[in-house]
């Protein structure tokens, strides 16, 4: 028996998403990760100086509270050393109707041209 309302239907139809929706989620952030400054500067209104550097790369949590989510982070740390923030970017859901396989996606996928 299946703890979804409508039964074993409705969870086939949720994993399937879950597994489209995870593959695009990473290469979209696959993508973005591509398009972060890393190594580059960033002035702070109050004067001081960062730096952009990897925290993690792209990939899959593997702990609460975001088990499964896509993610990427990022740090700003200070030249001389002094602090650092961290930054994470995570995939917090999507959109569209899990129940596509019954008709056409009524929010379809848009296309990014360029950033």
């Amino acid at each position: 028996m299946s703890d979804f309302p409508g039964g074993d239907r409705n969870a086939a139809i949720f994993e399937m998403t879950r597994r489209a929706t995870e593959g695009r989620a990473m290469a979209a952030l696959a993508a973005v990760f591509k398009l972060m400054p890393i190594g580059k500067k960033v002035n702070l209104p109050n004067g001081e100086v960062g730096k952009i550097k990897v925290f993690f790369e792209p990939r899959l949590r593997d702990h609460e509270p975001n088990a499964g989510k896509a993610s990427f982070g990022f740090d700003v740390q200070a030249i001389d050393g002094s602090w650092h923030l961290e930054f994470t970017v995570t995939n917090t859901g999507w959109g569209g109707r899990a129940s596509h396989v019954d008709g056409p996606n009524r929010n379809p996928a848009s296309r990014v041209i360029s950033i």
